[in-house]
């Protein structure tokens, strides 16, 4: 059909969370092209605010703490960017299925120290979020950290006993 245009790009940015599987489908169903383009990249918090702001990235989609929301929407503010809330989650401490723990609904956070943390890069946002975390919950010190840039490797991370990711119950999903 000559009316269908030959190409179209989606351009997502996520921080913190994998991007729904059914979103991407979605957006792409409702998509006309002969060809689609899909660039997802996973991100922190503030470079995500500036692929949105400057154009690179045209939809984002981040965990935002509500400790620190007011901090998140002076940022978007300032960069003439609006959020709008999709769900709410509490905080999860996320193990591999394997491990002695992950069938425990509450969890002392002492009991944690021997494991390897893994988490994302973390910028000013993470930053101020996690400040709240280790106040709030007591957090240890623990047996190591583990940074991965790419959300979907600390998944596979998880999969092992020892390793944890603290973060939300909308990243078990």
């Amino acid at each position: 059909d000559a009316s269908t245009p030959i190409q179209k790009n989606l351009r997502f940015a996520v921080a913190g969370i994998l991007f729904p599987d059914a979103l991407i489908t979605q957006s792409i169903s409702a998509l006309t092209a002969q060809h689609i383009t899909l660039d997802l990249k996973e991100t922190n918090t503030e470079d995500l605010f500036d692929r949105i702001s400057n154009g690179t990235s045209n939809t984002g989609l981040f965990l935002l703490d509500h400790h620190i929301e007011h901090s998140i929407r002076r940022s978007l503010e300032l960069k003439e960017l609006a959020c709008h809330p999709v769900a709410d989650a509490a905080i999860a401490v996320h193990f591999s299925p394997e491990d002695p723990l992950f069938h425990e609904t509450t969890i002392d956070p002492q009991r944690l120290s021997g494991y390897r943390l893994v988490r994302t890069p973390p910028d000013y946002f993470g930053y101020l979020s996690w400040g709240h975390l280790i106040e709030q919950y007591s957090f240890p010190r623990f047996n190591q950290t583990l940074t991965i840039s790419q959300y979907h490797t600390i998944v596979r991370f998880l999969r092992t006993p020892g390793n944890i990711l603290i973060g939300h119950t909308l990243q078990a999903q």
